[in-house]
């Protein structure tokens, strides 16, 4: 541990890919706010390509390597390369930490890093519930059971995620939480181009965990007693949805909803919303909340994850899967004054910047890399 004491931390962080998506922004926020504070040297280690935030990290100055695994059975029959390439980058740069982000950079990584014996190993749980996808829950249940003998930590970004997962088998006693952070410099509240009513925005890609279906039901309801809402829905994929059309068409809602494709700045969209809407069945932390609080817009979330926790009294939660209840939580909000709502959207700001500021979180993560090793000793 002397050795460690003062120098930065060397951290290896191995995630799946790079592209647009909550845990890689958060990677890429802590690393760079571990850098600018003295508290870790990073380099990043993407299983497949080098995607958006690759690029990003790399233009920061952040060594970004790639290691171009392939996908389904053609990936599962390389899996073995890619453990040993990714083994050896570990024993050529020897970590002190290897971070690994999600579930299948967590069955890699552990393994990679097993087998290079260097660094203690730490993953990272960002969500609750591994979705419905067959291939990702079977890698969640491998986890499970690697979680007893594999990382020496599990950070989960919420108490949720790290119920849930001790609930599936992960190892408890190797579980902590250290949330998401974010940067509150970047996310400040601005005026957006003007427009009638109240507008109601969601923002995330196209999957069935963020059950817009919901959404969209909900916003019928809304409808009749906020005859000026307005809804935009903006994600990866979202406008390609034949699914969401046809329902949009079937409520009644062509000219109420606006369907965008994901944009990679989301402040010009928060800054014309009144309402951000999150509508999942599962979540972990997720950074669009913070990001909307920041930017002084109130918000109604699903009782997911450690949404609830996020938004405090400065919004509103409704149940999971409840088109009413959704509908009721957003009334709430829209029909409060100009004056209420903009005193909401500003004790939404205070509370990210009290309790989820980057600068916080990246020195609770060096302190608990630190302790591992105070452990040992």
């Amino acid at each position: 541990m002397d050795e460690l004491a003062d120098a930065p931390l060397r951290v290896m962080h191995v995630i799946g890919g790079l592209g647009v998506g909550g845990a890689e922004r958060m990677l890429e926020r802590l690393v760079l706010a571990q850098r600018a504070q003295g508290l870790a040297e990073a380099i990043v280690v993407s299983l497949t390509d080098e995607g958006v935030i690759g690029a990003r990290l790399r233009a920061q100055g952040i060594e970004v390597q790639t290691l171009h695994m392939f996908g389904g059975a053609r990936g599962m029959v390389t899996l073995p390369l890619v453990v040993a390439r990714l083994a050896r980058r570990m024993r050529a740069w020897r970590p002190d930490i290897v971070q690994t982000w999600l579930y299948h950079a967590d069955m890699i990584g552990g393994a990679a890093a097993l087998s290079a014996g260097h660094g203690k190993l730490v993953w990272g749980i960002h969500c609750t519930d591994p979705g419905p996808k067959a291939a990702t829950r079977m890698v969640a249940r491998l986890c499970a059971w690697g979680s007893h003998r594999l990382p020496d930590s599990i950070v989960c970004c919420g108490h949720e995620p790290m119920r849930a997962h001790g609930d599936i088998g992960y190892d408890r006693g190797r579980m902590t939480v250290l949330h998401n952070g974010f940067d509150v410099s970047h996310f400040t509240p601005r005026a957006g181009a003007a427009h009638q009513g109240v507008r109601f925005v969601a923002i995330g890609r196209a999957d069935p965990i963020k059950d817009y279906p919901t959404l969209l039901r909900a916003a019928a309801l809304v409808v009749r007693h906020v005859p000026d809402a307005h809804f935009v829905i903006v994600g990866r994929a979202v406008p390609q949805q034949a699914a969401y059309r046809a329902l949009i068409a079937e409520l009644g809602l062509q000219d109420r909803v606006d369907l965008r494709d994901q944009v990679e700045d989301v402040r010009s969209i928060l800054a014309e919303s009144d309402v951000l809407c999150l509508s999942s069945l599962h979540e972990g932390l997720p950074n669009v909340i913070g990001e909307a609080m920041l930017m002084e817009v109130p918000c109604v979330v699903t009782d997911t994850g450690d949404c609830a926790l996020m938004v405090g009294d400065t919004g509103e939660v409704a149940p999971v899967g409840d088109p009413q209840g959704l509908a009721d939580a957003m009334m709430r909000v829209a029909l409060l004054s100009p004056a209420e709502r903009a005193r909401r959207g500003r004790a939404a700001r205070r509370r990210i910047v009290q309790h989820f500021e980057i600068g916080q979180i990246a020195k609770a993560y060096a302190a608990h890399y630190r302790a591992m090793f105070a452990k040992r000793a």
